[in-house]
């Protein structure tokens, strides 16, 4: 059974506390000591950073629920949360709905994605998981300009689709694909590699699945390396002598990890907490603490083979200039989907049904019948995530209803006043103007201290 819900205390994360108090440092310093590395201010950013600073807060919007069978009179005795307003109803604020930035509702996001990837997505035969990574040297071709880490999803799609037809024995057959795009590593550092769900195998022309034999890694991680370096090279993203120099390394950094076994083929759980390893957040508010006296945060994760310790010391601003790398830009998905996964197949598969007959481990919903599919409500997802009811009475534990939904300031203004929970927000602006894109042609690792050509001017 559930328990009743308690709302959170937003102000109380030390990722808003750090936010907070550092954001006005963070705005100030960027044009001099942020931007000749991240480049200019995106305004998303500035965006994404206020709505957080908003995310559970009363002020900006709530709902006002109530429970009819206990009656509520105002501020019940027991009840330190102070959200009860003064005709009796209990008030549950909106949230951001950000991914990347906000870790509660990008968790959200998550599993409602996740659940679909693995009941509707997937067929039911074996699938592996799989990690595609690129040297150090190159992750700076891809730090200013995140959109082009679709080129790199292409790649590795044509890659991991030779690999599961070749070793299924059909050369000819498709495999299902899903790939989750990371731009983080270990303490927030800006590590773009590719997680992959897919098919043990690939499916033959008559839609038989066939289950891949022996993987052999060594060509394939030298199939992707040629790959990449030669659209990198195409494109202008990297200068001919970068392009021989890598080329000729005897250790080149690139790198396939299969996994060690293929989950089964009827385990649906083990599927979706795949998926929902692709699409986690890149911060965990468990490893960070927030020291308001120094203002600095200290991160924990695994033991660093560099530093030798397993934490990280930040400044405040330094901290946010590490999370704004990996806040996705507006519409850029971090989920992609390839071959029998994507969506013109499933598209195709959805209009034409004899297709069905092809595929018969797939699970098909048509049009008609998705429309009339119940979407998973907010309440329905806080269950499944956290295992509290929102609409269950913390008093009687019986049902509440919603009562209105208050958006207005006035109305707002007017019920939180007395309560003496109003206190108006100032969005926080940048304050210095932004400058113009930089175009520096070279720049160094700053882990390394290689030196790496690029050329910002030309896009994808």
């Amino acid at each position: 059974m559930c328990k009743s819900y308690r709302p959170r205390q937003a102000k109380a994360s030390p990722l808003w506390q750090c936010l907070k108090s550092s954001l006005d440092d963070f705005f100030q310093v960027y044009p001099t000591q942020y931007q000749p590395t991240l480049g200019a201010l995106r305004q998303e950013l500035e965006d994404a950073f206020n709505r957080f600073l908003r995310c559970g807060d009363l002020n900006q919007g709530f709902l006002r629920v109530r429970c009819d069978h206990c009656d509520h009179v105002p501020s019940p005795k027991g009840d330190k949360t102070g959200l009860w307003s003064n005709t009796g109803s209990y008030l549950l604020p909106f949230t951001c709905k950000q991914r990347g930035i906000c870790p509660t509702c990008h968790q959200r996001r998550t599993v409602d994605t996740a659940q679909t990837i693995s009941s509707e997505i997937c067929f039911s035969v074996p699938h592996r998981h799989w990690v595609f990574t690129i040297p150090r040297i190159l992750r700076n071709v891809f730090r200013r300009n995140p959109k082009r880490l679709s080129v790199l999803c292409r790649i590795v799609a044509d890659t991991l689709s030779e690999c599961l037809a070749t070793s299924a024995g059909i050369p000819e057959g498709k495999a299902g694909i899903i790939l989750g795009i990371h731009t983080f590593g270990d303490y927030l550092a800006y590590h773009p590699h590719i997680h992959c769900l897919s098919t043990a195998g690939a499916f033959n022309q008559q839609g038989h699945f066939c289950l891949a034999g022996t993987f052999y890694l060594d060509f394939y991680q030298e199939l992707f390396r040629h790959k990449v370096l030669q659209t990198l090279r195409q494109r202008n993203w990297i200068s001919a002598r970068q392009f021989n120099k890598l080329l000729h390394w005897k250790n080149s950094g690139f790198n396939i990890d299969a996994g060690e076994t293929a989950l089964a083929a009827d385990d649906i759980k083990a599927r979706e907490r795949l998926a929902q390893y692709l699409l986690r957040a890149p911060l965990s508010l468990q490893k960070m603490s927030w020291n308001a006296q120094t203002k600095t945060v200290l991160y924990r994760s695994s033991r660093n083979w560099n530093t030798k310790r397993n934490f990280e010391l930040f400044s405040g601003p330094n901290f946010i200039a590490a999370l704004s790398e990996h806040i996705p830009p507006k519409s850029f998905q971090t989920i992609r989907y390839y071959g029998l996964y994507s969506n013109k197949s499933r598209g195709m598969r959805q209009k034409n049904l004899s297709l069905v007959d092809s595929f018969p481990m797939c699970t098909v919903h048509t049009e008609k019948t998705r429309s009339l599919k119940p979407k998973r409500q907010w309440r329905q997802r806080i269950i499944e995530v956290w295992g509290y009811d929102p609409l269950k009475c913390p008093c009687c534990s019986g049902p509440m209803r919603v009562v209105a939904t208050v958006e207005s300031l006035e109305k707002i203004k007017c019920i939180l006043l007395p309560l003496g929970l109003w206190e108006p927000f100032e969005p926080k602006n940048a304050r210095a103007p932004r400058a113009p894109p930089s175009t520096v042609r070279w720049m160094a690792d700053t882990r390394d201290g290689q030196v790496i050509d690029l050329d910002y001017e030309q896009d994808p």
